[in-house]
């Protein structure tokens, strides 16, 4: 599916879950109200019954008792079914916000970061603007740790891994690994975060809101960026000095400029 297919999907789920907790919200209500009646004739009846010594209004103050309970019941199941509905749109417009880029207040997995393990640090698993961040919908201790386990645990057989090789593959546009090498620039360019800045618009084939926000708070001077060695890829000026550092020979120079053409920023 595609972006604005998903999106329509997200929106028109949102709108029937919205919908239906209207629709229980008006049943609690008519559901209080009844409560609240049968409670008053329950206490009049139990009212008449001792004045007047009478087993017709025992008998009606405990079908009262009855009639209060069932409602009380009516009332916990509409509320349970909102609140259901509820989550349930809640998870839809969290999916919206992923769509525009808005997954970084997501958990980011830190803690199952592990300095020693041989390629999870390589493939930016976990830290922020990670795949673990971008993919997490857990709610629980217990999911996270296994979300965490299958990123970092490897498959079994080599069929699998080249599968699983070649999704990734399918995943980044610039195979950059984040070793950061090529760091740091002699002109302050952020090399590895411009590149998760060119993956991610061409994930998502456009440039949301939320991708341009980040990508101007990158310093836009070369003098600032020499301080903060977090500059824009308009700053590069193809010295080539990080072509020569790069393991995996990316034409970083090439790929700066297609960054900046893709976020409207020239030189």
């Amino acid at each position: 599916m595609t972006t604005d297919q998903l999106r329509d999907t997200y929106t028109g789920r949102i709108s029937s879950f919205q919908n239906t907790t209207r629709h229980h919200t008006r049943l609690m209500n008519y559901l209080a109200l009844l409560r609240l009646i049968m409670l008053v004739v329950l206490v009049w009846l139990i009212v008449l019954g001792v004045k007047h010594h009478q087993s017709l209004f025992y008998l009606g103050s405990g079908l009262a008792a009855a009639g209060f309970l069932f409602l009380v019941s009516r009332y916990n199941r509409q509320k349970d079914l909102r609140t259901l509905n509820t989550r349930l749109r809640e998870l839809n417009e969290l999916e919206i916000s992923c769509l525009d880029h808005q997954f970084h207040s997501r958990p980011d997995g830190m803690e199952y970061a592990d300095s020693s393990h041989p390629w999870s640090h390589d493939l930016d698993l976990f830290g922020k603007g990670s795949l673990y961040q971008f993919l997490n919908r857990t709610s629980t201790l217990k999911g996270s740790e296994l979300l965490a386990g299958m990123l970092t645990t490897e498959p079994g057989d080599m069929e699998t891994i080249g599968k699983l090789r070649a999704s990734f593959e399918k995943m980044l546009y610039v195979h950059c690994t984040r070793c950061e090498y090529c760091m740091p620039c002699p002109h302050g360019v952020n090399i590895p975060f411009n590149f998760i800045m060119l993956n991610e618009a061409k994930w998502f084939g456009e440039v949301t809101p939320p991708m341009r926000n980040w990508y101007n708070s990158f310093s836009q001077i070369e003098e600032e960026a020499l301080k903060t060695l977090n500059g824009a890829s308009h700053l590069c000026v193809e010295c080539g000095e990080c072509l020569k550092k790069c393991p995996q020979k990316i034409p970083i120079p090439e790929k700066m400029k297609e960054v900046s053409e893709i976020f409207s920023i020239q030189k």
